[in-house]
């Protein structure tokens, strides 16, 4: 497992094709003391965890995204060697049940319609190496 990190000096990546979505992500996390990347579609993402020198500290995932499915874009990042064991917040408005899958995978569930208070205990948790299951 990944060594934990300071939360306040992470690196987040986060990945959501909703364009206002994201940028109040970025705008929060910042605010926060975080280092944030964004990327706009599940490719982005890959290409972004790829080229990095040093890999992001936890990612933000959107499930529903025009080019991959949130826990499709899990395995793709999970396959890069450096990006294996990072944690991941899946982070999404979506009805569907998908809770048996986010045990499954080993991703902390966070809908978006959490409060940012919510959001953030969340993200510290996982940063710090806890990963609770549903923060929402």
């Amino acid at each position: 497992m990944a060594e934990a990190t300071k939360p306040d000096r992470a690196t987040i990546l986060i990945v959501d094709d909703d364009l206002a979505c994201r940028e109040f992500l970025v705008h929060l996390l910042e605010s926060e003391g975080f280092r944030v990347l964004s990327a706009d579609c599940a490719t982005e993402a890959i290409e972004l965890a790829r080229k990095e020198a040093r890999v992001p500290d936890l990612y933000v995932v959107d499930f529903m995204m025009p080019d991959m499915y949130g826990f499709d874009l899990v395995h793709e990042l999970r396959r890069i060697d450096k990006a294996a064991h990072t944690p991941v917040i899946m982070f999404t408005a979506t009805t569907r049940h998908i809770e048996d899958v986010v045990a499954q995978e080993g991703v902390t569930f966070v809908h978006k319609s959490t409060g940012n208070r919510k959001l953030l205990e969340a993200l510290r948790s996982s940063l710090c190496g806890n990963r609770p299951a549903f923060a929402a």
